[in-house]
């Protein structure tokens, strides 16, 4: 099985960045996910990079959180930035 690291790294900085944006607005991981409409151990695990978020499901937590999409957006660009550049530089 072929091991995608891109999307591996995408996965755990949207939840880093997912979970300080919860922390700074002071919610509980059981008021955004009530806010996203989802269980609380299915925003937890998003939040440990354990489940895959797809777009509809970010938008609602974004909305959830009270922040613009791209609040996560950029952190994809960022991977996608440097892995292209370890690509050019044959690193990875």
């Amino acid at each position: 099985m072929v091991t995608d690291w891109r999307h591996i790294a995408i996965r755990v900085r949207l939840a880093r960045r997912i979970r300080e944006v919860r922390v700074e607005r002071g919610l509980t991981q059981y008021d955004v996910a009530q806010r996203a409409e989802m269980h609380r151990p299915v925003f937890s695990r998003i939040e440990r990079a354990v489940h895959c978020i797809d777009l509809a499901t970010l938008e609602r937590v974004a909305a959830a959180l009270d922040v613009h999409l791209r609040v996560f957006l950029v952190e994809i660009d960022a991977v996608n930035f440097f892995w292209e550049r370890a690509q050019r530089r044959g690193a990875a």
